[in-house]
């Protein structure tokens, strides 16, 4: 008598159905731990606006640098996947005014902020005018 190696069909078949049943389960758990895994992506809130509109305007370094362009883009420092932030200035009406500060509006991702921003105004020297003086 000789003795057979190998497996059945019937053998063959439940190990078969027994791995797909085990691959089935742990298919979806392995989807949501590498989603879980992903740094997210935080979107923008008023919050994270407020704060970084505050740093720039009190980062003298900062504003000079943006000098004088009319809608300047500001990356985000700690997240540059972000949209950047786009500042319009809003000065007095005519450019002659007695105010002492502008407005700065900070936009992004449909959020706005607006934070005013102190400007230095030339005075003359003493004991010089403004006005024309005749002579005597």
């Amino acid at each position: 008598m000789t003795s057979q190696r190998g497996l059945t069909l019937i053998e063959v078949l439940a190990s078969t159905v027994l791995l797909t049943m085990i691959a089935a389960t742990c298919v979806p758990l392995l989807r949501q731990a590498s989603e879980a895994a992903r740094a997210p992506v935080r979107s923008i809130d008023l919050a994270d606006l407020a704060e970084f509109a505050d740093r720039l305007v009190t980062d003298a370094e900062a504003m000079e640098s943006l000098g004088a362009q009319t809608q300047p883009e500001v990356p985000w420092p700690d997240m540059p996947e972000r949209p950047p932030v786009v500042i319009t200035r809003f000065d007095a009406p005519g450019g002659e005014s007695e105010l002492n500060h502008t407005w700065l509006t900070f936009t992004c991702d449909g959020w706005s902020v607006s934070r005013w921003l102190a400007v230095e105004t030339e005075q003359a020297p003493q004991g010089e005018t403004d006005q024309e003086t005749t002579p005597p």
